[in-house]
This record gives C-alpha cells, sequence and structure tokens, in this order.
C-alpha cells in the first residue's frame, strides 16, 4: 500500500556545494572549517524559518542539487556536515533512532549548488507497524 507523504513540518535550501571528501587534496584543517561552516548554515537555516517541531520521530530527506551525480557512499559523506546541523537544531544526537535519514540528488542545470532539508513527522500504522510519513 502507497502512503502519500505529508507535508513537511520544517523546511529549508542551502545554497552551498557540497563535495566528496574522499578524493579531496585538501588539508584537514580546510576540510574541517568547510564542515563546520555547513553545519552551521543548516542549523541556521533551518532556525530562520522554523520552529523546532515536537515529533515522537523523525524522517529527514537531504536532497542535493547539483550538475554531476555521485554515488551512494560519496553522497552520505558530504552530506554529513548537513545531517549534523540539523541534529544540532532539533536537540538530537544524529545517531539517535528517532531520526531517519533519508538521502537522494537531483540533477539541475550546470553551476547551480544546493542542499535541500525537508523534515517530516513520521507516523507508525497502528495496525501493521508501517511508517507513515
Amino acid at each position: 500500500m502507497m502512503i502519500s507523504p505529508s507535508s513537511p513540518v520544517a523546511e529549508a535550501t542551502l545554497h552551498i556545494r557540497v563535495r566528496a571528501k574522499g578524493n579531496n587534496r585538501r588539508g584537514w584543517r580546510a576540510l574541517w572549517n568547510e564542515a563546520m561552516r555547513q553545519r552551521e548554515m543548516a542549523r541556521d537555516a533551518l532556525a530562520y524559518n522554523n520552529e523546532v517541531p515536537d515529533c515522537e520521530e523523525y524522517t529527514i530527506h537531504l536532497i542535493r542539487r547539483s550538475f554531476g551525480k555521485m554515488d551512494d557512499d560519496n553522497l552520505r559523506d558530504c552530506l554529513k556536515a548537513v545531517r549534523d546541523g540539523v541534529a544540532d537544531w532539533l536537540g538530537i544526537d544524529d545517531g539517535d533512532p528517532r531520526l531517519n535519514f533519508v538521502y537522494s540528488q537531483e540533477k539541475v542545470e550546470r553551476g547551480r549548488h544546493e542542499v535541500v532539508i525537508r523534515i517530516y513527522d513520521t507516523r507508525r500504522c497502528e495496525t501493521c507497524g508501517q511508517v507513515i510519513v
């Protein structure tokens, strides 16, 4: 049974370029500074337009928009700082079982780079336990 998604309880768009760190030739300090900047941007962008929702369980959809595509392990790696910023904003550790992260990417015109954050209240069906987003 397909359940249609509800509207997000919080949403933000970051106009940043996220890159896979595995093939990066920059030093650790530059990578750390970039990660801290992305983490703060995610937290602040969510705080700017949204109140922290009071949900039992959250589904967080992180969407990378860029011209190029990444494989799934690099996609998760490049969005790690954004994930941490979302968890900071929610006041929950990003490893908490109440947080379900979903990653995807969309191809856009060359030169455009964005990360879209959508947070949903995750509900479960009382009879079957299936997640209702």
